[in-house]
């Protein structure tokens, strides 16, 4: 992970998963087999843990690519819409104060 995590539902989830490698991790120590399957299992878990966390990574930067092309489209439909109403607004006044001058 090259960037910050400043989202805070990111830290929880981070957190989260760290937590969770580091329990299975002590869970596996503390479980009755060899120190070479202990090891075998713990590097097994720990790549799983890594692989979910950039699956999940990945999925968070598509659906705020997603979020932001959205955002992007909408602020468009409005600005059309705001410039069609000022518009408005500025050839009302116009007929509006050559009626009041004529």
């Amino acid at each position: 992970m090259t960037e910050k995590c400043s989202n805070p539902t990111c830290s929880i989830t981070i957190s989260f998963l760290t937590g969770a490698m580091l329990g299975a991790g002590l869970v596996l120590l503390y479980a009755p087999q060899s120190g070479r399957k202990t090891r075998d299992d713990i590097v097994d878990l720990s790549t799983d843990v890594l692989d979910k966390v950039k699956e999940y990574g990945k999925e968070a930067q598509e659906q705020v690519k997603s979020a932001v092309a959205e955002s992007k489209e909408l602020l468009a439909e409005n600005k059309a819409i705001l410039l069609a109403a000022i518009e408005a607004s500025k050839n009302a006044i116009k007929d509006g104060s050559s009626d009041i001058r004529s």
